[in-house]
Parts: structure tokens; sequence; C-alpha cells
């Protein structure tokens, strides 16, 4: 059997042991194929944002635990200088540490919208 190298494929393996479900079960869930899952945990797929929130919605986790992975793929840290910054800035963290950071980001950007909707909100008034 592969090894594990994904840490998208390691989260999924944890989070649904954690649930006490196979593969199948968890495939059933969301309405795919055993197999396809079976890919992810592997490393050899990584599925889009609406499956991993399909899979985290039938985990009953919140999104962020399994979409963190794949925001942490698709930044382009080819480019320079910000993106520079971002992989030195998170290249030591664990996968928790990670998660903490993403979390923080996720809070703050919840903040910056409440505060508009309230600024908005006081203006309508």
């Amino acid at each position: 059997m592969k090894p594990r190298t994904s840490p998208l494929g390691i989260e999924l393996k944890e989070q649904r042991d954690k649930q006490g479900l196979s593969l199948k079960q968890l495939a059933n869930m969301i309405n795919r194929n055993r197999g396809y899952l079976s890919q992810i945990e592997l490393g050899n797929k990584t599925p889009g944002t609406r499956i991993l929130e399909e899979i985290a919605g039938a985990l009953e986790i919140p999104r962020n635990v399994l979409l963190r992975h794949i925001n942490l793929l698709k930044m382009d840290f080819t480019r320079p200088a910000i993106h520079e910054e971002r992989r030195d800035a998170l290249a030591g963290l664990t996968p928790r540490e990670v998660e903490v950071v993403l979390n923080y980001i996720d809070y703050l950007k919840y903040k910056r919208e409440t505060e508009a909707l309230r600024k908005f909100s006081e203006n309508r008034s």
C-alpha cells in the first residue's frame, strides 16, 4: 500500500476514524464512490471545494478543517514578495498550528464583515 503523503488525506482519514465510519459509509453519505474517497485519502486525488464541503458536512466538522488543505495547495508560492512571506510563515507550522492561523483569519474576516454590516445599518437609520 502506498504511504499517505497528503495532509488532506491524513486529515480526512483521522476525521473519518473519529466518527467510526468506513470509506463506504462516508461515500454513501455524500453519494460518491468509495474508490474516489480512497484516492483522496491516499493523496492521489485533490477534490474540489464543493466535495470537501460535502465531506465536512457528513463528518459534522467545520469545513475549514478540510478546506485549509486546499487553500494551502492553491497558494502560488512561486511568486515573490508576499507569497514568499506566506511560505516562510507557514513552513515550520504543524497542521494544527496552520488550522489555528486559518481559523483566526476566518475570525478577522467575520469581524470585518460584521463591522461593515453594523455601519451599513447605522447609515440606513
